[in-house]
């Protein structure tokens, strides 16, 4: 797999998450955001998805 695809993979996954427990804990407060939630989630998402990719370019680590 390419760093593209691990970095795409990854985005997607933390994303996912992050969107589905903000929305949850909003859900329980009785106040959904939708624009904020999704707002969260994807800078949640670039910066992870930013850092584990480069982590494992850095470490040589063989994506599967």
């Amino acid at each position: 797999m390419t760093l593209t695809a691990f970095w795409i993979r990854r985005f997607a996954l933390v994303f996912t998450v992050a969107i589905v427990v903000l929305l949850g804990i909003q859900a329980l407060r009785g106040e959904i955001d939708l624009a904020g939630s999704a707002m969260w989630s994807a800078i949640t998402a670039l910066l992870v998805a930013s850092l584990n990719t480069w982590w494992a370019w850095r470490h040589g680590c063989r994506l599967k």
